[in-house]
């Protein structure tokens, strides 16, 4: 099978398991067919986990279609799984050694793997195998990031049931979105398969009964992201998050509710409901900010995104970018008017984190840029440097305007290379 015919394969398999009813046997057939596919090609090119996870799961579709599976919909979420971390190897982000398949295939060669994702019973493990392409730095910034996000997880969440529902959900699904992509690129099997159910829920259009469940979820990933920092116990069984997103659940919440309204009645709640952190974003921007880019121009900037990285996890990226290069820009001003250490290593930490996103979204030419800059932080006086940073600042902003097809393209990056060895 050619490559590109390869990824296709895996693409269709993955989008075929988003929406895949247990009773649509012509759909489960093609997705029996394309395990097969994949199954073939991993035989052939000697990736024996590959191979025997594509069999697994293919045999997991045949009880399905034979009605011989006790719970179609959860062989379907572990089929899921698989096929998210085919694709990864497929598209070059992970190699057959660090798959990571998840424990409940019953595969003995994966068993001691850190990053599968356990079945019911087993301890999780909060160790990671990183895949190649991402070292420890990386990974502990996106951690630290993952903070700020489950904060407005919570803020969008509780603002479900408000006037402002529907656009709290859209939030919500963004968000959620974005941490399902970037965990699966880091080989967060676990995250990346809580965040596909919340997903599913919210494309279901069920986010607003299931509140309690967004909030157990919220907190379970924040446990998740402790341990694997090493600052905190793990979380408990990944089976309970899950089951805090399931109907039965939601059913379970209203039934209480009921009970309580009857009991008590319920206080009606304020229109617009303030986030419960002091550093929520404020109601009338929280809705504009999270609209997205306007609807995108022929864009003078292209790239190639790598196989895990959707047009929406990408528009993402770059609309959080605005935000990220004011700040920034507030930095550089303010290092003009009295440079420290402490502000340079702010702004060194930025470029290394927006270096990072950047690589992982395909974007090196960028990357190399921050590098450079970094550099030129650590080896030069902050203070001679404020005019050239603020340049590379006003750059970057151009430069992710164009890639989303809102301007025109900046300058070669040459220019602004050149403009940083020279310190002008």
């Amino acid at each position: 099978m050619a490559p590109n015919e390869l990824i296709a394969t895996a693409e269709s398999l993955s989008e075929a398991l988003v929406f895949i009813d247990p009773s649509d046997y012509p759909a489960l057939a093609d997705i029996h067919e394309h395990l097969q596919s994949i199954q073939s090609w991993a035989a052939e090119d000697g990736r024996a986990r590959c191979e025997a996870a594509a069999e697994e799961a293919s045999t997991r579709i045949e009880q399905i279609i034979l009605e011989e599976c006790d719970d179609p919909d959860a062989a379907l979420e572990l089929v899921g799984e698989v096929a998210s971390i085919l694709q990864l190897v497929i598209g070059g982000q992970r190699n057959d050694d660090e798959a990571g398949f998840p424990r409940a295939l019953g595969l003995d060669h994966e068993s001691g793997n850190g990053t599968g994702a356990p079945s019911a019973g087993d301890d999780m493990d909060f160790t990671v195998n990183l895949p190649s392409y991402v070292d420890e730095s990386m990974f502990a910034e996106f951690l630290a990031r993952q903070y700020g996000v489950l904060d407005e997880i919570e803020t969008f969440a509780l603002r479900l049931d408000s006037d402002d529902g529907e656009n709290a959900q859209n939030s919500l699904r963004r968000r959620i979105h974005t941490m399902k992509g970037e965990a699966g690129m880091l080989g967060l099997n676990a995250v990346e398969k809580l965040c596909h159910k919340a997903e599913d829920l919210m494309a279901q259009g069920q986010a607003r009964d299931h509140v309690d469940g967004l909030l157990g979820f919220k907190d379970w990933l924040s446990h998740a992201f402790d341990a694997y920092a090493g600052k905190g116990d793990p979380p408990g069984p990944l089976e309970e998050a899950l089951a805090l997103l399931s109907p039965q659940a939601a059913r379970t919440a209203a039934s209480c509710d009921a009970s309580a309204t009857a009991k008590s009645p319920r206080t009606e709640a304020p229109k617009a409901m303030a986030g419960p952190k002091d550093d929520a974003p404020p109601e009338d921007t929280a809705a504009q900010e999270d609209q997205g880019p306007p609807e995108a121009k022929t864009p003078r900037f292209t790239v190639t995104l790598p196989p895990n990285v959707d047009e929406k996890i990408f528009g993402d990226f770059l609309a959080r970018q605005e935000g990220a290069l004011e700040e920034m820009e507030a930095l550089i001003l303010e290092m003009e008017m009295g440079p420290s250490a402490e502000l340079s290593e702010d702004l060194r930490g930025r470029l290394h984190t927006l270096k990072g996103d950047t690589s992982l979204m395909g974007l090196e030419d960028i990357a190399h840029l921050c590098h450079k800059v970094e550099d030129a932080l650590s080896d030069r006086d902050p203070a001679g440097l404020v005019d050239t940073l603020l340049a590379v600042n006003d750059w970057l902003q151009r430069a992710f305007s164009a890639y989303g097809g809102l301007g025109d393209a900046p300058a070669p990056m040459e220019e602004i290379l050149a403009l940083l060895q020279s310190g002008a």
